[in-house]
């Protein structure tokens, strides 16, 4: 298991400085003066928090700086809240890199398969809508006219009607059949949920084997309600689980 961890459990990048890291491609290094700018702040983040803000671009970092300089955050809940969205990525990522069972990948293939079965059903019944739509407008005008023949309109009717039913039964089938998969997949979800909670536990992780410590979650929802939340860290996040490429508890 790569990643080093420090003395209070805690997995931490090279260095814990910010800037210590490199910056994700495409994303400039935290300056000389960004960190006048940060001043607090920068010297706040270390760990974890500061290898998320490494992975912050000149937006990220320029809407956290512009939240603390005006007080709406202060700067101990912009090191929590990184602190949160690094645990919470890393836990996450974490249970990508757990093994799935013979049982699990078996279970995946039939999801897959359930679900390209119900494409497939679902076109069907969609163009047999459109023809049976059709043909009850035919029927329709052949009554109502009194023009043309009413008995082969019907029974054109009849047929497509009948094809219709037996489309809808196969497509409500099939995707009942995901139904019954997803339930599967789901606890494939818990068991490595459950495996990476055991291990961040057993690491001796202060937040035990919770995926992050409530304190910081508090911290990233008053991050995210004053204007940085999931949804602007989204590329931040993204980047960070990135370059999370072994388990790292």
């Amino acid at each position: 298991m790569a990643g080093a961890a420090s003395p209070d459990g805690v997995f931490a990048p090279a260095k814990d400085k910010v800037g210590a890291t490199s910056p994700p491609s495409g994303v400039g290094p935290v300056t000389t003066t960004d960190r006048v700018e940060l001043s607090g702040l920068a010297q706040a983040l270390t760990g974890q928090a500061a290898a998320f803000f490494n992975q912050m671009d000149e937006k990220e970092r320029g809407t956290l700086e512009t939240l603390v300089k005006s007080g709406k955050v202060s700067v101990d809940d912009a090191v929590k809240g990184l602190q949160f969205w690094a645990d919470e990525v890393t836990f996450t990522k974490a249970m990508t890199l757990v093994a799935p069972t013979a049982q699990e990948t078996d279970q995946a293939r039939q999801r897959d398969d359930s679900q390209a079965a119900f494409a497939a059903d679902f076109q069907e019944f969609a163009a047999i809508s459109r023809e049976n739509e059709a043909r009850s407008e035919e029927y329709l005008k052949a009554v109502e006219s009194g023009s043309g023949d009413v008995a082969a309109a019907r029974e054109r009717l009849d047929e497509v009607s009948a094809r219709y039913r037996q489309a809808s039964a196969k497509a409500r089938q099939s995707n009942a059949a995901i139904g019954d998969t997803g339930l599967a997949i789901q606890d494939g979800f818990q068991r490595r949920f459950q495996a990476v909670a055991d291990a961040k536990a057993a690491s001796g992780h202060p937040d035990g084997g919770a995926p992050a410590n409530a304190d910081n979650k508090a911290a990233a929802d008053r991050l995210a309600a004053a204007g940085l939340g999931q949804l602007d860290l989204k590329e931040a996040r993204r980047r960070f689980a990135a370059s999370v490429t072994d388990f790292p508890y």
